[in-house]
Formats: structure tokens, sequence, C-alpha cells
């Protein structure tokens, strides 16, 4: 009986999605910006065909958002163009390449912002079916996390990166500590092999 419960939240792990989990430009963290990193080209497989296409999206994409841009204000605009350069780098990829490139930025959040900060995915929510208390858990972390941020900035803190890095290491173990032993497998699915590279958009 386990086993037949547990099928479909392991299928929802293995399943390659039709787009990336978070798309978007924040730190340097978008489809279309992490594939152009030398490291993960490589650990991608990329081919000189995919690397050709890749170099094209950017004139490709202006031209299609053209007209669609119109009227728009200049931040708007961007978010359009850096919107449909993911789309397009998306869309290039191998689903092999799709679920890899997900575990690598899946990691790459973890590192900058925190656990807390995928576990509030929707999809990473389902996959590991969070309990309530669990996805309360994952609240009050990121709720610990702007607090400080606004309280380091208000005392004008000259360590704010520091401060707000111990906060994420000491939310990130509790909530690791919640996983149940199932829930820890499926979390080292969802992130796959530790990757590490010198080129990531990693803060140091």
């Amino acid at each position: 009986m386990l086993v037949v419960l547990l099928l479909p939240l392991l299928a929802a792990v293995a399943q390659v999605p039709s787009s990336p989990e978070a798309p978007g430009p924040l730190l340097g963290t978008g489809v279309y910006r992490l594939v152009q990193v030398g490291s993960i080209q490589q650990e991608l497989k990329l081919t000189p065909r995919q690397l050709a296409e890749l170099e094209a999206v950017p004139a490709l994409v202006r031209s299609e958002t053209y007209v669609a841009a119109q009227g728009q204000s200049s931040g708007e605009r961007a978010k359009l163009l850096l919107a449909a350069m993911d789309r397009r780098a998306w869309d290039l990829l191998t689903p092999d390449q799709q679920q890899r490139w997900q575990q690598i930025e899946r990691q790459i959040t973890v590192r900058n912002q925190g656990l807390a900060a995928v576990l509030h995915r929707p999809p990473v929510r389902a996959a590991l079916a969070l309990t309530p208390d669990q996805e309360a858990q994952v609240r009050a972390a990121l709720a610990a996390q702007q607090q400080t941020v606004r309280q380091l900035f208000q005392q004008r803190d000259p360590n704010v990166r520091g401060r707000l890095d111990a906060v994420r290491e000491e939310q990130d173990r509790k909530l690791a500590a919640l996983f149940t032993p199932a829930q820890q497998q499926r979390w080292q699915q969802l992130i796959g092999t530790p990757f590490h590279a010198p080129d990531l958009p990693v803060r140091p």
C-alpha cells in the first residue's frame, strides 16, 4: 500500500516540466543567463548546434517581441524580453538537459537565498508532499529572513551579508531537519548531484 501511495509523488519528482520552475533573471538564474555559463554548458553537454541557436536567441526575441513591447515602459519591455529569451532557451534543451538545468538552478537558489526559497515553490512542495506544519515552517523561515533584512538595513549594519547568511544557514538546518526519510530522498532527486564551479552566479 505504501508503494502505491508513493508512486504519484515519485512520478512528480521524475517529471520534466514543460517550462522552468522559477524563470527570471533574479541573481542571474534565468534560463538564458544560466545556459551562458561555461561550466553549465559543459555539464548539460550542449551541442555545437544548440550553442549556435542560443547565440541567435537575443536577435530573434527582439524581433518577435517588437510589436508586443510597443507602448510598454522600459522595465516592462525588459521583463518581456527576458521572459521570451528564457522560453526560447528552455525549448532548445532536451528533456534530460531541462531536468539537470532545474537541479542546478535549485542548488544555486539554495546557496543564494536559502532552502525556504526553493521549498516555497508549488512544484517542489507538491513533489515533497510537505505537510501543513512543514509549509508553515517554510513561511515562517521566509518571514524571518525578510524581517532580518529590514532590521539590518534600518540599523545600517555594515555586515548585512554575513548576518543574513547566518540566519539563512540556521533556517536551512531547521527546515532540513523536518524532512522525513522519504522526503530527504526525494529532495536529493530534486537537486541531483552537487554542482560547483567558479563561474556560477553564487554569492561568495
